[in-house]
């Protein structure tokens, strides 16, 4: 729970910038119960309720945990906040061998945080941001200090922030909300795992998804490949402990370009002295990879009342091989782009403890 000043400027449609300045009180208060039972040694049931209420926000809750978006009935009669529902269970069905499931409806507090709730240009009213999750996986412990996971999940959300866009603009009143409640989403994929614990010299993981993010597109009627949609996301990290109290460690990481809409040309407005970009199909390109290698190297001095520790840390060395980008920017005639990439970043640094 806290109390926060907002100093907002926010582009309005007429090209001018708004300025606003609110005090908000803001808390998630929550209350939770969950049961744990063993209908038999092997399998373990963990139902369980929450609900929780937003402070911030002024809307009609759901008086039901909704596990999607509920038309056939007025689940919309309750005070700001909303119930939720969540069930896990796990099954070893051989020794060291454990089927898993989990399914669950989440909420949260409409992001980004206070803009879209502001009567300037969002609305006091909207409602929390809703999601149903469901899993289902498989848990293999190889030996005491190896572990392989693997899990398939679907999520689905609704009452997503979006802002408003030239189709939204209400003729008969003249204007819009800089913000709506409408917007929706889909994420499916696969998570592996693979895991070793801290032994004796070392510790590492190396971790895969595969995955696909939509949104939907209320013009359309149809779902669109998400901003920030990544279909691969590879990470491999390991640390070594040496003697006299040298540590080696490295983090590697490929990452799925992030999706774009490209440029296929341009107009002229000649009345205002402006050229704007021919957008072609949404979200149609990606960036190249990213893919980035850190290193790190730790030396701890221990003595009989405290210790500290040197390290040397090299971020994205991998900056000098291969620059991944994070964004593209066109000039001013959309004629050529720049791509901004992650640059090397070394640090080092001094920790004590007593």
């Amino acid at each position: 729970y806290s109390k926060d000043d907002f100093n907002i400027a926010v582009p309005a449609g007429s090209g001018k910038v708004v300025r606003d300045t609110l005090v908000w009180n803001f808390g998630d208060l929550a209350a939770y119960v969950n049961l744990e039972w063993k209908p038999t040694e092997n399998l373990l049931l963990i139902p369980g309720l929450r609900y929780d209420y937003y402070t911030e926000l002024h809307y009609d809750g759901t008086i039901a945990p909704e596990f999607w978006d509920y038309d056939e009935f007025d689940n919309e009669r309750g005070i700001s906040g909303d119930p939720s529902f969540r069930f896990s269970g796990r099954y070893e069905f051989l020794k060291n061998h454990t089927a898993k499931c989990a399914i669950g409806t989440y909420n949260q507090s409409p992001e980004p945080g206070g803009q879209v709730i502001m009567e300037s240009w969002g609305d006091p009213k909207m409602p929390s941001t809703k999601a149903s999750h469901y899993v289902l996986g498989y848990e293999w412990q190889i030996t005491d200090l190896i572990h392989a996971d693997i899990q398939a999940y679907i999520n689905r959300q609704w009452d997503i922030p979006r802002q408003a866009e030239r189709q939204d603009f209400d003729p008969e009143t003249g204007k819009t909300k800089l913000w709506l409640d409408d917007g929706r989403g889909k994420m499916r994929g696969i998570e592996i795992m693979l895991r070793h614990n801290q032994g004796e010299r070392f510790f590492g993981w190396l971790a895969y998804s595969l995955s696909r993010s939509e949104r939907y597109n209320p013009y359309t009627g149809k779902y669109e490949i998400f901003d920030q949609d990544q279909t691969h996301n590879l990470q491999l990290i390991g640390s070594w402990r040496f003697r006299k109290d040298w540590d080696l460690g490295f983090r590697f990481r490929y990452v799925t370009g992030n999706p774009f809409t490209p440029v296929i040309g341009t107009e002229e407005i000649e009345n205002d002295n402006e050229i704007n970009p021919v957008l072609g199909e949404k979200n149609s390109k990606r960036l190249d990879p990213f893919v980035q290698l850190d290193l790190r190297v730790d030396k701890k001095f221990v003595f009989q009342n405290w210790m500290y520790s040197m390290y040397l840390d090299l971020q994205n060395l991998s900056y000098f091989l291969y620059k991944s980008p994070e964004f593209e920017v066109y000039n001013d005639f959309y004629t050529d782009k720049t791509t901004v990439s992650m640059i090397f970043m070394p640090a080092i640094g001094f920790t004590a403890e007593f």
